[in-house]
């Protein structure tokens, strides 16, 4: 909910009921008793070479300092 928050807030998104318009999906793989350092996140936007400025640090800065995207 907290990625979807900040690509609401970042403009990457424009409607919570139309989510399924996007393609996307995610995953996480611990071993028993062994915590995750780390979640993949895989989603598709289409953005024009203008919206990709800063795209990271916009989107970042909607989310909490234990969540950030590190590449696109």
């Amino acid at each position: 909910r907290k990625l979807f928050d900040a690509f609401y807030k970042t403009k990457l998104i424009d409607n919570w009921d139309y989510l399924d318009k996007y393609d996307y999906s995610k995953s996480a793989w611990t071993d028993k008793g062994v915590s995750a350092s780390g979640n993949v996140f895989s989603i598709k936007f289409f953005i024009t070479e203008r919206e990709k400025s800063n795209l990271l640090r916009r989107i970042n800065s909607n989310l909490p300092n234990d969540i950030f995207i590190v590449d696109y």
